[in-house]
């Protein structure tokens, strides 16, 4: 399936009947429309329009707002909804708003003296962000661009800001399939970095964060499809989109967060307060790695002696193997092995943990997600067993192993095959890491498929 254009809002079309953004033929939507009444509480600020639609802006710490909007008769999604966010943070950042309302305007600040300061116009509804302490003009909506729920069914949520200066560029986080990226400066690009739709659509990184060289960023709180533009074309489009492809599952929302800096390093320092601060990994990761992926014939646990002596003794500082099919039971091929210690290839997991450890080697070992249904414990099928249904994935390769992560039995079985097997100290195998292989190679489901987790693969699959 191919990627569609969800941005671009045409200009001079009345507010509250707009064309649905970059869907030709497409029923109209809607736009945030007139100023109703507001309620505020200590961090935040709820705005209902006239149609019932709410705008709520929320202070998380003194350099970060979130912004959210909901048409009229939908309930906000709940904070736990998505983990991108640490739980913790959604009280535990604190801060304050606070908001003067001059009769045809809110404005509304942060705490702190160089924090946010929103411009809230009221009729109709139109956001303006600036950085409070020097007053520069950050990102702002106008008439006939702004939050737009559009597409087939409202399938499609939309923040277009009006374009940027000609010196603003755009630096957005992620890659696509397998690591590729034009370039940095994604100015005038339309990126979307979303998982495939079909098997060979590999290895993207989605993180839906964009930064500007104007000193701020945004983090976009969704897992459905995400399209960015970037100024592009002819029609100068600034917008991100989120993208239910019309599925009967729930409608994305707007939920984002502005990051206020200026300087790149405190906007990641503050998007990493937000969303959680990873702990470095062992020392050896990263250093000289090898894999015995070339050799699918030969490898076992002699071999990666043999092969790690004879690279220090010709000068290579090796740190770190990575174990790719053949240290499995089974055939040690990329199908018919599974995730337990081959006792053919070795025979003796715990005497080369002795070894590795005296020599400083630590060692990753490979799950394969099309092995799945080989492993000890496997129940195939939905609830209660450990994948979606058949009909789901008729089109799936492999599509007898396919867990559905987003059901708590499925992890826990998972887990417990990778604890018994491998990574229970009391065994003293090798095992510092988990390369978890190729669940992103299930293109083929239907983005209205359902999930044990509740949710359809349209807002699962970029989980």
């Amino acid at each position: 399936m191919k990627r569609r254009n969800v941005l671009g809002l045409a200009a001079g079309l009345s507010i509250g009947a707009v064309a649905a953004p970059g869907r030709a033929g497409a029923a109209t939507g809607e736009q945030l429309g007139n100023y109703a009444s507001h309620v505020t509480d200590a961090r935040s600020i709820t705005v209902t329009s006239a149609t019932g639609q709410r705008l709520k802006i929320t202070a998380y710490g003194d350099q970060i707002v979130r912004v959210r909007a909901i048409r009229g008769g939908e309930t906000f999604f709940a904070d736990s909804r998505y983990e991108m966010v640490v739980p913790a943070n959604h009280a535990g950042m604190g801060g304050s708003l606070s908001v003067t309302d001059s009769g045809t305007a809110l404005t509304i600040v942060t705490g702190a003296a160089d924090g946010v300061r929103i411009v809230l116009q009221k009729n109709p509804l139109r956001l303006e962000f600036y950085h409070r302490g020097t007053g520069a003009l950050l990102a702002k909506e106008d008439a006939t661009r702004s939050i737009t729920w559009g597409g087939t069914n409202n399938s499609v949520v939309t923040e277009a800001f009006v374009p940027p200066p000609a010196d603003e560029h755009f630096v957005k986080a992620g890659h696509g399939f397998y690591g590729r990226s034009p370039r940095v400066d994604r100015t005038g690009d339309v990126v979307a970095h979303n998982y495939g739709s079909v098997r060979g659509d590999q290895a993207p990184a989605i993180v839906p964060l964009y930064l500007s060289t104007k000193g701020y960023g945004v983090f976009f709180n969704t897992t459905f499809d995400v399209t960015y533009s970037f100024a592009s074309g002819t029609a100068k489009d600034y917008a991100f989109s989120a993208d239910d492809h019309a599925t009967a599952g729930a409608r994305p929302q707007m939920d984002y967060f502005l990051i206020n800096g200026p300087e790149f390093a405190k906007l990641l320092d503050r998007y990493t307060q937000l969303t959680g601060r990873p702990r470095l990994p062992r020392l050896a990761i990263f250093g000289l790695h090898m894999t015995d992926k070339n050799f699918p014939d030969v490898s076992d646990q002699n071999w990666w002696r043999t092969k790690i002596t004879q690279h220090r003794n010709a000068g290579f500082p090796f740190d770190h193997h990575v174990n790719d099919n053949r240290w499995r039971a089974g055939t040690g091929a990329w199908g018919g092995s599974w995730f337990e210690f081959s006792s053919v290839r070795w025979p003796d997991p715990a005497g080369y943990q002795a070894w590795a450890a005296d020599n400083g080697v630590t060692m990753t070992l490979d799950y394969n997600r099309n092995n799945s249904s080989l492993m000890a414990g496997w129940v195939g099928g939905p609830p209660p067993g450990y994948s979606f249904k058949a009909a789901d994935l008729t089109a799936v390769a492999d599509n007898g192993s396919v867990p559905d992560w987003s059901n708590p039995a499925t992890r826990a079985w998972v887990w417990s095959v990778f604890w018994a097997k491998a990574l229970n100290p009391a065994l003293h195998y090798p095992g510092d890491g988990l390369w978890i292989d190729e669940p992103d190679e299930l293109g083929p489901i239907p983005f209205n498929a359902d999930s044990a987790g509740g949710k359809r693969w349209s807002e699962l699959r970029n989980g």
